[in-house]
Formats: C-alpha cells, structure tokens, sequence
C-alpha cells in the first residue's frame, strides 16, 4: 500500500489485542459507555472482535516517514 500523505510504501503489519480485548472506534470527545452494547449509540463502531479465548488482528499498515497508519476495514481493502 502507498501512504497517501508521501507516496512512500507502507509496512504491512497488524494491530493485535491481548486475548481477552476487542478492537473499538470512537467518535473524537466520546468515552467508551459502560455497556458494550451502547457502542453504537454514542456513534462508535466494534472493528473487531474475540470471544476471550483467542487474539483478535487487524490489518495494519504503517508509514515510517510520515508515522501514520491505515487499517482496512473489510476484507475488500
């Protein structure tokens, strides 16, 4: 992947949890509710999830110049 800030090539890597976190999104100025389930009321979004007994990973991509990062969100990116 090419960072689009320099056009430089990205590291192609993950972002892993420990075992018994998930990945999250929230909105700037928001904190994480107290039920995982109102997540998606404050605007925030689960990117990934683990039962507790595995890892989660998301793709992650990393530019050593501009240190940035870019993670697709789908299997499609």
């Amino acid at each position: 992947m090419t960072c689009p800030y320099c056009n430089a090539e990205m590291k192609q890597g993950s972002l892993v949890t420990a075992k018994d976190l998930s990945f999250y999104w929230l909105p700037k100025g928001k904190r994480f509710p107290l039920l995982l389930t109102s997540i998606h009321k404050i605007g925030g979004e689960i990117l990934g999830y683990t039962n507790g007994l595995i890892r989660s990973e998301l793709a992650f991509y990393r530019c050593e110049t501009c240190d940035i990062g870019i993670s697709p969100l789908s299997e499609k990116g």
